[in-house]
């Protein structure tokens, strides 16, 4: 018999997996074989149909997967992603794409909508053999999967993002045995040890889930140029929630209302899933005592500071929302080592999550890369940061019900339930919220500090300050301000940092100036004693690489405002290479590639010895102008942005402000259109940047060395072709052309990001960080643009090109006639509907070489060319050697099947038969028929 005991339990042991129970595949036991969970489920297919599969729980698995035999059973729709599922010992998993699966149990009483990644196989039998279970506890209990001890296929595997929600609180010990017995919505899991088993084999690999696109997404983000922001319905509706719910306390501190979509009373059931989490949590700070006494200390520190409170009444609100929370652990860190996380995307019994009812808000400050440029502008410059701004923002005590946690100090305590009392890392409207308070603040306090004020509103990234001055002075008074204007709101201006020893974050503190090591400026590395930016790079040289990992190389290289622009578009290039030689993401660079990719990171470490100067501006200017350049090869095009400042006092000041690379379409463009695709890219570039500096009334020079570009942007868009006509359109429409100007090659700029240049070549171009030597002085070059000229040259050029690619289109259909002539024939089965594709074909090659070209519906003679064409490549096919003995010898084979119907060439080519029709009164293609074949 069994030893049951299901008394509700509410001490922390109920919660906590024991080490025995071996819920984590990464767990190997050599002398006592662990036994891994499954259970059997119902998975919904493509027809609404509920098929019964066998699941594997895994908690140690940061995704879901699903094997490629079961998607393709299930008819599920599969959408391509880049991503890399990370095993143990640096192995690596091949995703074959992502699916929305939805699974039930089999009485229907959960149902969950999951998505999962594709793999082609989840893991081998299990178990690997069948096992001889002793105890007959089976026929007590209803099982998850009551096959568990016989060896079968795992279909899909549920990780830690569902694994604690299917799990229930009830437990059974099997006596006499190591077993144990875990309730979940799909019935008993059978988990533990079991007796010494001899296998060579064991299942252990955490599973990771290393999503390409998101280490990508900050890349692409700063490559795009940012449009200005707009008010949506939702921004809307944010806004006047917080007009009419925030407050100010007795001593300044703001009190906010998170804005929420849905009534709170949808949330359903969460701690019973937050007391799950807090268990598996504390497995984890068993293990590491340095890792416990960080995370207790964080929590005392909230709970010491009123960021959280013990909640003392013994019956819960109707209505509340426990999240569940964990540790991110930095060692490197000089101060916070370990923060703890709040989670409020963890769904409750009902599938939603307190996220999931909340608005965002949107963004209210202006984004990473207008606060870097804006930053470059000032004389005297510092950095700072709000210290706890989210804790120093309160949450109205009517919704703190829905920040509720589970804690306890020690793992044998009962847990303790807790209250978060202000904006709460980890809920989805903790940015605008925290965000839309600053700008508060700065209207209700401008009046007494109006140059902090301006800050507030312009010049914070998040809760980072980036801010300066023109003289010390207005940089000492607009410090002491921004202390001013958060300490009347209960916040603290810290870690300051700054270009000049007397904006030391206190005048009395001992403040080695000259000493000062670099600091992060969102994310850029500064050294405020020297007052430049330093791009820092780690390389990792190894002895094989993967496109995966020129990808990965070439995403971490964090460069906001494109100062090393022509060393990332060289690794674009390199990267664009390696996707048209059809590399898959995990195959290994062929041995040429592998040496230029070895050179190229030996090469980059040299970036780390490159010093930029943060200003571009000289005090007080009285002439302001911005250049901008644009360039392109056939690999790549970009654009490069100077300005121009002097004054009498201190002369003339030329410096690189921003860049923009993009690599050339896989679809090749004549050099002349890549460069109109620089210009549309300059021109937007130009705009970003003005808007983002404010120098509106600054004079602009824009710069090509196409002079086809530069005749193009001369001319009524209307009059050119659509693919020109839109992008001269564009550009006319952000800046008229005659602020475009022609820069020889040899002093553009541009040049060097649209060919790419080596890490160690960059430290010597001073064209590139101070642009042309003519910037410097007043004398620009002027060259006259004779539009007539240039557009007929490239008439010229242009249907030389097109020759060319008729005559490369003609040789492909003569090489590979036989691919060509299956994908027609293919396309339909209707005759007439292959002739007229066919006819369209021809029409369009010859109205590519641009005489008389033809328009409206196809003619009789353009159907007779067509079928003419067709015949005769079938003929060529079907009777090849017969077709040129007739063109050599004027006669077939002597042991042809053709022979005694008198075959012959026409005119035209085609394979024609005579014999008796030839005596009778009929038309010449009746008399002699071109439609046969061997058949």
């Amino acid at each position: 018999m069994t030893d049951v005991n299901q008394e509700p339990q509410f001490a922390l042991s109920s919660f906590v997996p024991k080490e025995d129970e071996a819920q984590i595949v990464a767990t190997a036991c050599f002398k006592n074989k662990c036994l891994l969970s499954t259970a059997l489920i119902l998975v919904k297919d493509k027809y609404s149909e509920w098929q019964t599969f066998r699941a594997l729980l895994d908690s140690g698995s940061e995704t879901c997967l699903i094997s490629n035999e079961c998607a393709n059973k299930l008819r599920l729709k599969t959408e391509r992603i880049n991503t890399l599922i990370s095993c143990l010992n640096d192995a690596s998993m091949v995703v074959n794409g992502c699916v929305k699966v939805a699974i039930s149990n089999q009485n229907k009483s959960f149902e969950r909508e999951l998505d999962m990644l594709v793999v082609k196989k989840i893991t081998d039998f299990i178990p690997q053999k069948a096992l001889e279970i002793k105890s007959d506890f089976y026929n007590f209990v209803e099982l998850a999967d009551s096959k568990f001890n016989v060896p079968g296929k795992i279909d899909l595997l549920l990780g830690a993002n569902i694994f604690y929600e299917l799990l229930k609180t009830e437990r059974i010990k099997i006596k006499d045995s190591q077993l144990l017995l875990v309730n979940s919505v799909f019935g008993y899991i059978v988990t533990g040890n079991l007796d010494s088993i001899n296998e060579t084999k064991v299942h252990c690999g955490l599973i990771r889930d290393e999503d390409l696109n998101k280490n990508l997404e900050k890349f692409w983000k700063l490559e795009e140029i940012q449009e200005p922001i707009v008010k949506n319905k939702e921004r809307l509706i944010c806004e006047e929630h917080y007009a009419n719910t925030h407050f100010r306390t007795e001593e300044g501190k703001y009190v906010v209302s998170m804005p929420l979509k849905k009534e709170p009373s949808c949330l359903g059931n969460s701690k019973d899933i937050a007391l799950k989490r807090l268990g598996s949590l504390w497995n984890r700070l068993a293990r590491d005592k340095n890792y416990l006494n960080l995370y207790r200390e964080f929590l005392r520190d909230y709970e010491r500071l009123g960021h959280m409170k013990e909640v003392t009444n013994e019956t819960d609100p109707d209505i509340t929302y426990y999240a569940t929370h964990h540790g991110i652990y930095r060692p490197e860190k000089s101060t916070t080592k370990l923060r703890v996380v709040f989670n409020c995307s963890s769904l409750t019994d009902n599938g939603i999550s307190l996220n999931g009812i909340q608005y965002n808000g949107g963004v209210i400050q202006e984004d990473l890369y207008a606060q870097m440029l804006r930053f470059r502008t000032y004389t005297y410059a510092f950095t700072a940061d709000i210290k706890m701004m989210y804790r120093t923002i309160l949450i109205n005590p009517k919704q703190r019900n829905l920040q509720r946690i589970v804690w306890c100090e020690s793992e044998h305590e009962s847990p303790k339930i807790y209250e978060l009392s202000t904006v709460t890392y980890g809920t989805v409207s903790a940015p605008y919220l925290a965000q839309r308070t600053l700008t508060q603040l700065s209207m209700d306090e401008e009046a007494n500090f109006p140059i902090a004020a301006s800050v507030l509103r312009n010049n914070l990234y998040m809760d980072d300050v980036l801010c300066g001055a023109a003289t010390l002075e207005e940089a000492i008074v607009l410090r002491q301000q921004l202390k001013g204007i958060l300490k009347s709101a209960g916040m603290e201006l810290h870690k300051l940092c700054a270009n000049h020893e007397k904006l030391s974050p206190d005048p009395e503190q001992n403040y080695n100036f000259a000493t000062l090591t670099e600091t992060k400026t969102l994310g850029v590395s500064w050294k405020p004693n020297l007052d430049c930016f330093l791009i820092k790079v780690k390389v990792c040289l190894d002895s094989s690489y993967t496109k995966r990992d020129v990808l990965s190389t070439i995403a971490k290289i964090f460069d906001p405002v494109g100062l090393m622009a022509p060393v990332i578009s060289k690794a674009k290039i390199f990267l664009q290479r390696l996707w048209r030689s059809k590399l898959e993401w995990n195959d290994l660079l062929p041995a040429e590639e592998y040496r230029e990719w070895q050179q190229f990171l030996e090469s980059l470490e040299n970036i780390n010895n490159i010093e930029i100067p943060r200003r571009i501006l000289v005090a007080f200017p009285e002439v302001i102008e911005i250049h901008g350049f644009a360039d392109a090869s056939e690999r790549c095009y970009g654009a490069a942005v100077y300005c121009k400042s002097k004054n009498l006092k201190s002369g003339t000041l030329v410096r690189l402000i921003t860049s923009k690379s993009r690599v050339a379409p896989i679809k090749s463009l004549t050099i002349p259109r890549l460069e109109l695709c620089a210009a549309v890219l300059l021109a937007k570039l130009v705009k970003r940047v003005v808007a983002a500096l404010q120098l509106e009334t600054a004079e602009i020079y824009l710069w090509s060395d196409s002079m086809i570009v530069l005749a193009w942007l001369r001319k009524e868009p209307m009059d050119l072709k659509t693919f020109v006509q839109n992008r001269v359109a564009k550009i006319q429409e952000l800046y008229p052309n005659q602020l475009w100007r022609h820069v020889p090659s040899d002093q553009n700029p541009a040049d060097l990001v649209s060919r790419g240049v080596d890490p160690e070549k960059l430290l010597q171009q001073n064209l590139w960080f101070n642009g042309p030597t003519f910037l410097s002085g007043d004398d620009y070059p002027n060259r006259t643009i004779n539009c007539r000229e240039k557009l007929d040259e490239y008439n010229s050029e242009l249907k030389n090109c097109v020759n060319e690619q008729i005559e490369n289109f003609q040789s492909v259909l003569n090489i590979h006639v036989n691919d060509f002539l299956n994908d027609l024939l293919n396309l339909s089965n209707n005759y007439i509907t292959i002739l007229r594709v066919l006819s369209f074909i021809f029409r369009f090659v010859e109205n590519l070489k641009g005489i008389n070209k033809v328009a409206g519906p196809l003619t009789t003679k353009e159907f007779v060319k067509a079928e003419t064409y067709l015949i005769k490549k079938v003929q060529e096919k079907e009777f090849s050697s017969d077709i040129n003995h007739l063109k050599s010898k004027g006669s077939v084979l002597p042991n042809s099947k053709l022979k005694t119907l008198n075959p012959f060439l026409d005119d035209n080519g085609v394979l024609r038969v005579g014999g008796r029709l030839c005596n009778l009164e009929l038309s010449f293609d009746k008399k002699a028929p071109d439609n046969f074949t061997k058949k």
